[in-house]
């Protein structure tokens, strides 16, 4: 039996990259999240982990008034899941819901000093997805659409006067640290957690009335996933 809580609750999910997150969160506040490495078990491994934090929390799950999902670029299957699960969790309670573009996600975690800012987040083994943003009249502004990128394209990148960002582990970061040629700043982890940038922006939003609609809201793939073309069938 869930316990009763009159506090109004705002639901995070963000399984766009290779660390998968939930997040709780009270006002844009966040209250308490869980963290795990994915791996193919979204389908499975989703709902159950919310339903965990929530009950952690002494939190019911009618309490979820918002939501707010992480849309990627990321992984096909991962945000398919997430997506879903949002959008299906909203359908059913008729909790707010606000989709946010990963890679912007990351760049809210800079300062308008950091500009021009390149975020990463990795979407396959030796890839990442990408793309430039800079700070124009007040606000992060994309300037380039969003790309796949291989690891060793991160040595051009660090050449150039930008600061680089998000999933970047710290092999590579020592790598390119090390380079006679680096010229970008390399992001920290001293940065608020996504999570909370998620959390507090998707709350923003919602103040502002920037809702999103659960039948049309989808993932950003940065390429469409590769879907093989049915056989045709003999009559």
């Amino acid at each position: 039996m869930w316990p009763h809580s009159n506090e109004i609750m705002e639901l995070t999910i963000d399984i766009s990259a290779t660390t998968a997150t939930i997040g709780l969160s009270s006002r844009g506040e966040l209250t308490s999240h869980v963290s795990w490495q994915t791996s193919n078990d979204h389908t499975t491994r989703l709902v159950p982990e919310i339903m965990k934090a929530l009950k952690k929390s002494a939190e019911a799950p009618s309490s979820i008034d918002f939501i707010t999902v992480a849309l990627g670029p990321g992984p096909y299957n991962a945000l398919r899941v997430a997506v879903s699960v949002a959008k299906g969790w909203a359908v059913a309670t008729g909790a707010s819901l606000v989709g946010i573009n990963t890679l912007e996600a990351e760049v809210h975690r800079l300062t308008p000093q950091d500009s021009p800012v390149r975020p990463v987040v990795r979407v396959g083994r030796s890839r990442l997805a990408t793309a430039l943003f800079e700070w124009i009249d007040d606000d992060w502004k994309k300037t380039e659409t969003e790309s796949i990128i291989e690891e060793v394209d991160l040595d051009e990148y660090a050449t150039k006067r930008i600061t680089l960002c998000g999933e970047i582990e710290e092999s590579i970061a020592t790598r390119l640290r090390a380079m006679d040629t680096l010229r970008a700043k390399i992001g920290n982890e001293d940065q608020q957690a996504r999570v909370a940038v998620l959390a507090s922006w998707g709350w923003q939003l919602k103040q502002a009335g920037h809702m999103s609609s659960p039948s049309s809201l989808q993932p950003v793939y940065a390429r469409p996933p590769h879907i093989t073309k049915p056989r045709e069938r003999r009559v």
